[in-house]
């Protein structure tokens, strides 16, 4: 597979862009870290696609939206007869 390979202008882009707070606070100091620079050239790589990358490509949720709780179900749940003990009959036993 070949590799990307990029200016070191277009890194520092990437860089500044993908930056988080926990990483050290120079460009150096994080291509030094091997997982850190992998982050940094997949930015690039993001970036030279036209994606975006960093906090403006963090996508925004939808509203959850709940069932209304006050609703009963559509269909009743089976039930046993009452003097059929529901542990006797999970268990298969039949007396």
């Amino acid at each position: 597979m070949p590799r990307d390979t990029f200016t070191d202008e277009q890194l520092r882009h990437a860089w500044a862009q993908a930056r988080l707070r926990s990483w050290p606070a120079t460009y150096e100091e994080t291509m030094v870290d091997a997982a850190r620079s992998r982050l940094v050239r997949l930015a690039a790589l993001r970036l030279a696609r036209g994606e975006r990358v960093g906090a403006s490509a963090v996508v925004k949720r939808r509203p959850v939206v709940r069932p209304d709780l006050h609703t009963p179900p559509s269909s009743p749940a089976p039930s046993l007869p009452a003097h059929m003990d529901r542990k006797r009959a999970a268990a298969g036993d039949d007396e």
